[in-house]
């Protein structure tokens, strides 16, 4: 089964340390991991890290140029993607790069525009600070996209960069759906139904989602499939998330394990909420801090017979591990 995951942040990962070997390291995703699991396009996130750059795209660039080096030197093994017809049957793993925060853009079209002629074809418009262009994942409806960001949903829209609203407050995720002429993406995140976090989807901004043609991609992060986190009470945790206490929080998740039957719960509720049609992977491997029953990118094909379990049709399997999101980049790539 082909396998096209949305959201990883392993260059990123690679390029705080130092990690140049693309075929055999020892994070969740290498070309060899990748091949174990029949992956046909991968999406690697550049996680612009405010703490260390403070939104200069100066600084930025540098993951930029790490990362498009990283493809260039590795031509016989990477295939980038930048439009729908760069997708081709190769040998080669296919690539399409993404930036996780927009917020070095600095209310600058300009730079917007230069991220698209490097080659990155998918925008998450916040992470877990206030940018430019909006603010980050709260349930405050009030706050949507500042002026800017109305307007670089609707540049991004005729350049042909998708827009990303993981890690967006519900305010801008609104605004996003009432702006956007293009499908948009939630590339990595889970239900909010199942699990109660500001960073998961509510069923009707599923129903949004699906009705625009868009797809959710599923993240593997246990803090957003399961409620149930020992060493910690609820209120506990969303006070290390209010205060940003990461390194805290990365200390308590890091004990749990991502259980494969949460990922086939989440990916049940979102397809019977928007259907068939809106689901996906969004993994956010190299980029959580728990365990995982799956271990790495080489296990995804083990949810296959926990979804068949689940009802999926061989239908909507296909749908779910390549097909809906390949239709989505023929919509807007």
């Amino acid at each position: 089964m082909k396998l096209i995951d949305l959201h990883c942040d392993t260059f990123s990962r690679m390029y705080e340390n130092n990690i140049l070997n693309v075929e055999n390291n020892d994070l969740h995703i290498d070309l060899n991991k990748l091949i174990k699991a029949d992956s046909y396009l991968q999406v690697f996130a550049l996680f612009d890290n405010k703490d260390k750059t403070d939104y200069k795209l100066e600084e930025f660039n540098k993951l930029i140029d790490f990362a498009f080096d990283l493809i260039d030197k590795n031509k016989g093994k990477y295939n980038l993607i930048k439009n729908y017809n760069d997708i081709e049957d190769t040998h080669k793993q296919h690539v399409l790069i993404s930036v996780e925060d927009m917020g070095s853009v600095d209310g600058s079209f300009e730079n917007i525009k230069y991220y698209y002629d490097r080659g990155i074809r998918i925008g998450t418009l916040t992470w877990n600070y206030e940018n430019t262009l909006g603010f980050p994942n709260t349930m405050d409806s009030s706050l949507g996209l500042k002026k800017f960001g109305k307007e670089a949903v609707e540049y991004m829209n005729e350049l042909g960069i998708i827009v990303d609203v993981s890690h967006l407050n519900d305010g801008g995720f609104y605004d996003v759906s009432d702006i956007t002429k293009k499908p948009f993406i939630s590339s990595h995140s889970c239900s909010r139904e199942l699990c109660n976090h500001t960073r998961n989807l509510k069923d009707d901004m599923i129903r949004i989602i699906a009705d625009k043609g868009g797809v959710i991609g599923i993240n593997f992060y246990s803090l957003f499939l399961n409620e149930q986190i020992s060493g910690a009470t609820k209120e506990e945790l969303e006070l290390l998330i209010k205060n940003k206490n990461y390194e805290k929080l990365d200390e308590i998740i890091g004990k749990q394990v991502s259980k494969n039957e949460d990922i086939v719960k989440h990916l049940s509720h979102i397809k019977n909420i928007g259907g068939s049609d809106v689901i996906a992977f969004g993994s956010d491997f190299d980029g959580i801090s728990c365990s995982l029953e799956m271990k790495d990118i080489s296990g995804v094909p083990s949810l296959i017979p926990l979804l068949e379990k689940a009802g999926f049709t061989g239908t909507e399997i296909e749908k779910l591990y390549y097909k809906n999101t390949l239709r989505l980049f023929s919509d807007c790539l």
